[in-house]
């Protein structure tokens, strides 16, 4: 159960990290501490560790559960945010960033390398996911047993599943590369 909560946190922090930290927007409850913030003196630390104690305190009150992972939330999930941000989250955004800046206003270098590295990886993937796709399905008449049959159609509708995801992965990434640079265009 710890180790659920633990891995729940750091994913559930990094997901915020990753959305909050390029202005995509933010959700009613993760936009609360950057108000205070923004109105206040508070740091961003107090406010978002006060709001989720504050939260806790009320669901006390209203007789809600609160036990360990509830608690483990609402002191760390502020300075997770903060790290992911620190670490993953603005360096991210910056390299990105750079790359639809103008070539005499940055060093594209590492901005070209990251996005030619995520394209090259993201179509590789889906290339293998497709040459996987039909080496089974070509070899289908080889297989003599239902379950082999079976394993194969798994293994089929898997490679789909990923082969749709990495090609939706890369229409976002495209997407918001050219809403970028259009932002880029028109300051």
């Amino acid at each position: 159960m710890a180790a659920d909560t633990l891995i729940g946190l750091t994913l559930f922090t990094l997901g915020a990290s990753l959305y909050m930290a390029p202005d995509l927007g933010a959700a009613p409850y993760d936009a609360i501490a950057p108000i205070i913030t923004q109105r206040t003196k508070l740091s961003y630390r107090t406010a978002r560790i006060t709001q989720d104690v504050l939260f806790m305190v009320a669901a006390v009150i209203a007789g809600g559960p609160v036990g360990f992972g509830t608690i483990i939330v609402a002191f760390f999930t502020c300075p997770l945010i903060s790290w992911w941000n620190d670490h993953v989250s603005n360096p991210m955004v910056k390299t990105i960033d750079d790359a639809i800046k103008p070539k005499e206003e940055c060093n594209q270098n590492s901005a070209v390398m990251l996005l030619s590295h995520i394209g090259k990886r993201t179509y590789h993937t889906i290339y293998n996911t497709v040459q996987t796709t039909e080496t089974m399905r070509n070899n289908m008449s080889e297989y003599s047993t239902s379950s082999q049959l079976k394993i194969v159609r798994r293994n089929m509708a898997n490679s789909k599943e990923m082969d749709d995801s990495f090609v939706e992965q890369e229409r976002l990434l495209q997407d918001e590369l050219n809403k970028r640079i259009v932002k880029a265009k028109n300051k």
